[in-house]
């Protein structure tokens, strides 16, 4: 699997990005201790006031400042680490939680697949970015004027991951469970029935290696589906962490310096002069979802590559070096004694 892997550009390419986005941010977050460069006022060469904040890229190179004055760039690599982190995390969780519902009914209760896929048959068409706000909301959002925060910026910040990581595990288990029943029908599965293993050594030794690859796929897949759904609830003005509310006249605040936050606040700046402070974040975004994206048709090229047993292979290699001496010996002209 893993040599498939490397062979797929996609996937090269995504994995790439990924880690030197991330290392990036933490390089700079160590060196740095997450200094944001500030500007509030531009001035041209003779000293005369031109403008003030937000700062256009020309003014405030490479991605301009935001309203506050605060260098976009800068935010935008502060904030890697932490949104690909979290999309980690509620993954982590999800396939976790999933895998073991997963494991439980592909194992011993598939013969109930058509009762269990009519109860969670809805759940595919529910949307998960509305039912996270529902439920998140109350928690998340605070307002100035009434009061902060009932909870901790920590427990707020886990209260958020579990509940983007529970409303997808249904559908995760149902998935997994699925697949563990259908490879369990399979001719080798019969086989080593025949001969007595038992549903322990099957799942370990026959059914694991064959559904790894489509694990980690897997994997990638709720990654994507992780950053979509932060995106979305960035929109809506629900930040990782929690929303401070100041106002009126309303304005959002991000408790944290996570992507979603980032887009959230300067969302209504799309119809105005300076539609690049919600650009340039949803650039980012973008391309971090295109990298996973690209991760994932790698991976999907490397599970259809053929799979060559190490034994074969090193038995290929043997043959293939004897006929490359052949080969060269037949060229070598004849010693005739004398």
């Amino acid at each position: 699997m893993i040599r498939n892997l490397l062979k797929q550009p996609l996937f090269i390419i995504g994995f790439l990005f990924i880690c030197v986005f991330f290392i990036s941010s933490l390089t700079y977050s160590f060196v740095t201790h997450d200094y944001v460069p500030k500007k509030m006022l531009f001035y041209n060469h003779q000293g005369k006031l031109i403008d003030s904040a937000p700062l256009s890229p020309s003014q405030a190179p490479p991605l301009g400042n935001d309203t506050r004055g605060y260098s976009i760039a800068a935010m935008i690599l502060i904030g890697a680490k932490t949104t690909i982190s979290i999309a980690v995390c509620i993954t982590v969780i999800r396939m976790l939680l999933g895998s073991v519902l997963g494991w439980l009914y592909g194992m011993y209760f598939y013969r109930f697949k058509r009762i269990v896929t009519g109860m969670l048959e809805g759940i595919h068409y529910m949307p998960m970015t509305l039912l996270a706000y529902l439920v998140l909301s109350s928690i998340l959002i605070a307002r100035k004027n009434y009061g902060n925060f009932q909870y901790s910026k920590v427990e707020r910040e886990w209260f958020e991951i579990f509940i983007l990581a529970l409303i997808a595990v249904p559908i995760i288990a149902t998935q997994i469970g699925d697949m563990i029943g259908e490879t369990r029908k399979s001719e080798f599965i019969n086989s080593s029935i025949v001969l007595g293993a038992g549903k322990w050594h099957l799942f370990w030794r026959d059914i694991l290696p064959h559904l790894t690859p489509r694990f980690i796929l897997f994997n990638v897949q709720q990654m994507i589906q992780v950053l979509v759904i932060l995106v979305h609830l960035g929109v809506l003005n629900l930040f990782f962490g929690g929303t401070m509310v100041l106002g009126p006249p309303y304005e959002y605040f991000s408790t944290s310096n996570e992507w979603s936050g980032l887009l959230g606040l300067n969302v209504n700046y799309l119809m105005t002069m300076d539609k690049w402070l919600f650009i340039y974040p949803v650039i980012v975004f973008s391309l971090t979802i295109l990298a996973f994206s690209f991760m994932s048709e790698g991976i999907k090229k490397a599970i259809e590559m053929p799979v060559v047993p190490r034994r074969k292979r090193k038995l290929n290699e043997e043959k293939e070096d004897i006929a490359e001496q052949i080969y060269a010996h037949s060229f070598e002209p004849l010693q005739l004694n004398k």
